[in-house]
């Protein structure tokens, strides 16, 4: 029995740890009819570039902490990571 309960509280702690990380990202909507390309900067000192592209009308979580996003036509924003945020337009809409 003693096993069983460990591995239950462990199991429980797992989830709860994971859906506390799951709370904290960037997520961004393509409400766009076309797909749309982001150049991602994240980090502080060594800054970590990546490519993310987002379907028509998909959803991705990007950021789990501060970053800097840049769009195809050249707009930057930059995020504290915790925002849902919409594109549309061709231009990112904060939602509140």
């Amino acid at each position: 029995m003693p096993v069983r309960k460990s591995l239950a509280v462990v199991t429980t702690a797992s989830l709860a740890v994971f859906a506390a990380a799951e709370v904290h990202a960037l997520t961004v909507t393509n409400r766009d009819s076309t797909e749309h390309r982001l150049r991602v900067l994240e980090g502080q000192g060594d800054v970590e570039t990546r490519r993310v592209v987002i379907p028509a009308g998909g959803t991705v979580r990007i950021c789990e902490q501060a970053c800097t996003i840049e769009m195809e036509n050249g707009d930057i924003e930059v995020f504290d990571g915790d925002e849902v945020v919409e594109i549309s337009d061709g231009a990112f809409l904060t939602q509140e």
